[in-house]
């Protein structure tokens, strides 16, 4: 595997490295012309082997990563078309974030003959058959994608920044079978020209009363079928001291009863407070023994409301909202992510 430092620690090397060949100058003699022009030859071959290094940029990862998979996934024989999807990291989209699979993609097409699907030709068969970006790293929406695509891997990782180097994790999926079947690690050092495409793009901030600004990522996750049932957040506002979220469901099967217990559903705000519901409503709703039980008619969107107490009116966003609901005797819970609050 091939690895490439942080400039600050090829510097703290280096400095090191200047010791001990001083010592060995002082112990062996290097002052006399012959040791020193060894001196000389083992000190610029330091210096050029250092800017070398230093030179590595993420063009150089992102090759040297996808030359590893291609030859990988190569000798696999189990991969004829593949595709990418963005790397993922806390921070959000990223140019940084697109760009090292697409570099990781062609290098695959230039020493393979493995089909590619770019990333438009990717995002056309998404909305073509209905699925979301945010959804494609759930192991049965990728069997989905494999059977009306016929793409049978993808190219997925994630990024984290460490200072002032970055490690990049990339690994290959099977979409059938849900198999790792390559993964590589590579670090690079965190020069301008990365920092500069390391900002998180086109994404909304706010700000809450204490002046404090937090991102909205684009892995926002506003829906969701569950049981045959499409959940679907509507809004959710400030409402005194309380949260109130509207909620549509609709139900794509027979006619059913669902329930809402009083005090299991749950929300954590962007700085980490949690609070758990207090109260349903709906029009057609009613309280037997702690859950709140209502009708849901085939095809007919019905909207109920999810009361959060306990001091959460500051949330500017919902990181996590989990609602608990009781179906044909059975207990069941779906989330969502990234809610923004309306004032």
């Amino acid at each position: 595997m091939i690895t490439v430092a942080s400039l600050a620690d090829f510097e703290k090397v280096f400095e090191k490295l200047k010791i001990l060949i001083w010592i060995f100058g002082m112990l062996f003699g290097m002052k006399q012309r012959r040791g020193w022009n060894m001196f000389r030859v083992i000190f610029v071959s330091c210096l050029l082997s250092l800017s070398a290094l230093q030179g590595q940029d993420f063009f150089d990862v992102s090759r040297a990563i996808g030359t590893q998979l291609a030859t990988c996934i190569d000798e696999k024989k189990k991969v004829e078309k593949i595709s990418l999807l963005d790397l993922q990291s806390s921070e959000g989209p990223t140019e940084f974030a697109q760009i090292v699979p697409e570099l990781i993609l062609e290098v695959i097409q230039q020493k393979t003959d493995i089909d590619t699907v770019t990333r438009t030709q990717f995002d056309l068969i998404l909305k073509e058959h209905k699925l979301k970006l945010s959804g494609l790293m759930d192991p049965e929406n990728q069997k989905k994608l494999g059977k009306f695509s016929s793409i049978d891997a993808l190219v997925v990782g994630k990024y984290r920044e460490f200072g002032e180097f970055i490690l990049v994790t990339v690994q290959v999926i099977h979409v059938e079978t849900a198999e790792s079947l390559c993964s590589v690690s590579q670090k690079l050092p965190k020069t301008e020209d990365i920092k500069s495409i390391l900002v998180p793009k086109d994404i909304p901030e706010i700000t809450d009363d204490r002046g404090e600004t937090y991102v909205i990522p684009q892995e926002t996750v506003t829906e969701g079928t569950q049981n045959q049932v499409h959940f679907q957040i509507q809004k959710c506002r400030v409402q005194g001291k309380n949260i109130r979220c509207d909620v549509l469901l609709t139900n794509m099967s027979e006619d059913k009863n669902i329930g809402f217990y009083r005090s299991h559903s749950v929300m954590t705000n962007q700085v980490g407070h949690s609070s758990k519901s207090t109260d349903f409503v709906n029009g057609g709703g009613v309280w037997r023994s702690g859950w709140f039980n209502f009708n849901l008619i085939t095809g007919v969107p019905t909207r109920v409301s999810v009361v959060f107490g306990n001091g959460v009116k500051d949330s500017k966003l919902l990181r996590v909202l989990e609602l608990r609901y009781k179906l044909e005797n059975a207990d069941y819970k779906i989330q969502f992510r990234n809610i923004r609050v309306d004032q």
